[in-house]
C-alpha cells in the first residue's frame, strides 16, 4: 500500500469532521447503510471508527 501522505491525513480528518458534523448520533442505521455499502468494503472508510 501507498504511504499515507500529511496532505491525505488533513483530508482525512476534514472529511471526518464534516461527517460527524452531519450525522444524527439517533438516526445511525447500519442495516440500512449495509444495503448502500456492503460489509466488507467498510475496512476502507473513513468515516468508520
Amino acid at each position: 500500500m501507498p504511504t499515507i501522505t500529511d496532505k491525505e491525513i488533513e483530508y482525512q480528518n476534514l472529511w471526518k469532521l464534516f461527517f460527524n458534523t452531519i450525522a444524527i448520533k439517533e438516526r445511525t442505521n447500519p442495516r440500512c447503510q449495509m444495503q448502500y455499502m456492503p460489509k466488507k468494503y467498510w475496512n476502507d472508510l473513513i468515516e468508520n471508527p
